[in-house]
Parts: C-alpha cells; structure tokens; sequence
C-alpha cells in the first residue's frame, strides 16, 4: 500500500471513488467538484496495485483561534472503495496526511466528520457545539407578529455581499473560518450547483446577513444562516419561514452558534434547538500551534502532551504567557504541571471548555494558577460541512 503526497492524472479514478462512496451526490455536482475542488496538489491517496482505493481532499482554508491565524486544511471527500474497507485504510491515510502537514509546516487540520467516533480516535475532537433542530414554520410566523418592526429588506446575494455579511458574524468569535470575496463566491457557487437558493438580507444597502436553504422532504434547511446581529436574525428567520409555507415545508431546519438561540423570540422556546457537537479540530504539530496564541494569563505552565498518532507531539512542552501571548517550546524531559490528551487540549484551545471550569470539574488536574487561567471559554464560528 502506497500513500500518495497528490492524485495527479487520475481524474477519472477520484470521479469513479466519489461516485461510490457518496452515490447522493448528482453528475452535474460531480463535474462542478472536479472542476473546481480537486486539485492535485491537495489530493491524498492510498495505492494498491496501481489502483486508487482511498483518498480525501484538503481544502485550503484558514483559522483564526485566539488571535492567530493559522493554515487550516479541511478534510473533504474523504472515502473508501468499499470492497477495501475495514482494513484500517483511512487510518494509514490520516497517518500520512498528518505527518505530511507537519513536514510542510502545518500544524492544524480539519473537518466535519460523518461519525464523530471514527474521527476521536484520530486525535479530532468537536471545536465546540451548535443549537441545531426544526422550527414549525407556523410558529416562527405567529411570534413575528409581536417581533419588533424591521428595517432589512431581501435581496439577491452576491459574493461580495456574502462575504460583507459573514465578516460582521465573525466578529463575535474567537475561533472562526476565515473567508474572502473568493471563498465565499466558491461556496455560493457550490450551493447553487447542488440546487439550493440563497438570500441576502440588507439594511441601509449594506448585507447585514443571508441564509443558503432548500426544500428537502418537507423540511427548508438552512445550510448557513448568518447575521451580523439580532434584527438580521430575525428578518432572515421570518422570511425562511414564508418561503417555507411557498414550498409546502412545514419546518425549518437551522444551524446556529451555541449561544445564539433566540431564546427571546419565541413565547416557549423548550425543545425547539437541541446542543450538537460542530466541525472538529486536530492539532497536528502542538508547539507551533500554540505558540503565539493570545491569553491573558500571566506566567507559565509546563504540560506533557499525550498523542499516540502524532508522535512528535508526545513531550513536554513549557507554555510561557506574557503581554497578552503565549511563547511554547518543546522540554527535555522535566516534570510537568498536568497531563492532557491531545483531544482535551483540542477542546482547551478552541474554548469548547475552559481551563477554570475543567478544573473544577476535576477534567483537569493541576495547582499552577497561570495553567487555571490560561484558556478561557470562546465562541466558535464554523459553518463548513464539506
């Protein structure tokens, strides 16, 4: 078994594979992803006998996560012929690809995983959690009546504007996806390819928000939902339900950040959204990931990493916080303040939990103040589910 660094001249064979393991998937959908997802250059694979029997696709995205920005490769297409599986294949495939991500001076890798087990067990873990669920259109219509007046209208979305409405979100997070004008018109694109529609919400001429959603057994899913503040909201989710009685849906379906629920909305809100994991997270190269990163913790902590798939990350490492960042260097051996795997270092680090609340919970085990003060809670903005 081989693992390719990149699939070049084998379109057909990464076509033939996609077809198999995500038979969902239309011809027209196809043809859009390979001419403009695939790229050899961000291809990995496995061989066996001169035959391509796995492979994923890394998208080139990028991470902002507590004041740094960071190369953030997404794991997409990520499949198995299936008379191959069950030999631990994309096991060896995720091998490769990490070891190739640090080699190249990554440190970081993501994805939105079909089983959330499957990918624990790689060292991934869930950046943080999502209110997700189906919201009777009828209800969203009836509270509106009592909603504030709003000032936005509905419009057509462009890339720029989807772009102008996704960069006023992503300020209220410390971990998020950065996006440009480029991106987004990809994205746009690819929506529209699949069959979905799009709107843009607009206040005063600027996009103030926009949803990408389509019909689906009687569900209007919103794939993205985003909104700069709580009017945007409001005037998205009203008209996602008037186009949901225009399409014969009963529900709509959305997606939001933990702590957005508009609670106030809705006269009863119980069991309306329910708390799910999101896109997960692997720290690939640990020293390079945390090195720089912003805190407002004073001092320094020492803690030995546990990563059985990442050898290189199995060390000490001693975490000096001062002027608002961290500096991480790599020990020789020494004691360590606590010990911690590398998915609840994930979790730490993308403020699915914090350092003080972990503590107390006895998740984290440690009398260093500055470790009890290091990481503190953030929102997470990740809308990818490639």
């Amino acid at each position: 078994m081989e693992y390719q660094k990149r699939i070049d001249g084998r379109e057909e064979e990464v076509r033939a594979l996609w077809k198999r393991c995500f038979p969902e998937d239309s011809e027209a959908y196809l043809d859009w992803m390979i001419a403009h997802k695939f790229a050899p250059e961000r291809a990995r694979g496995l061989i066996e006998d001169g035959k391509l029997v796995s492979a994923l696709h890394l998208l080139p995205l990028r991470l902002t996560i507590r004041g740094r920005e960071m190369a953030f490769p997404f794991v997409s297409g990520a499949g198995t012929l299936p008379e191959f599986r069950g030999r631990g294949l994309m096991n060896r495939l995720l091998d490769g690809v990490f070891a190739q991500i640090r080699e190249e001076g990554g440190c970081a890798a993501g994805l939105y995983p079909f089983s959330y087990g499957f990918y624990r067990r790689s060292g991934f873990e869930a950046m943080g959690r999502c209110a997700e669920g189906r919201i009777p259109a009828g209800l969203i219509l009836q509270e509106g009546k009592h909603w504030p007046e709003s000032a936005e209208t509905m419009g057509a979305l462009t890339d720029a504007k989807m772009q102008q409405a996704y960069a006023a979100m992503a300020k209220r997070f410390g971990v998020h996806v950065v996006r440009n004008e480029q991106w987004s018109g990809l994205r746009l694109s690819e929506w529209k390819c699949d069959g979905g529609s799009a709107v843009c919400c607009e206040r005063a001429g600027e996009a103030v928000g926009y949803a990408l959603y389509a019909p689906m057994e009687g569900v209007l899913t919103a794939e993205e939902l985003v909104y700069a503040d709580a009017e945007a909201q409001r005037a998205l989710l009203l008209h996602l339900a008037a186009m949901a009685a225009l399409l014969e849906c009963t529900q709509v379906e959305v997606r939001l950040p933990e702590e957005e629920v508009p609670h106030a909305l809705f006269s009863d809100s119980r069991n309306l959204l329910n708390q799910n994991p999101s896109a997960m997270l692997r720290i690939v190269d640990a020293e390079r990931f945390f090195d720089g990163m912003e805190t407002s913790a004073e001092g320094e902590f020492r803690l030995r990493i546990q990563d059985e798939r990442c050898p290189w990350n199995e060390s000490v490492f001693r975490f000096l916080c001062g002027d608002g960042r961290m500096e991480v260097r790599r020990c020789e051996g020494g004691t360590a303040d606590a010990a911690v795997s590398i998915g609840f270092l994930t979790q730490l680090a993308a403020g699915a939990v914090d350092s003080s609340r972990a503590q107390a919970l006895g998740l984290l085990q440690t009398e260093n103040k500055t470790l009890a003060r290091a990481f503190a809670r953030c929102g997470v903005l990740v809308l990818e589910r490639y």
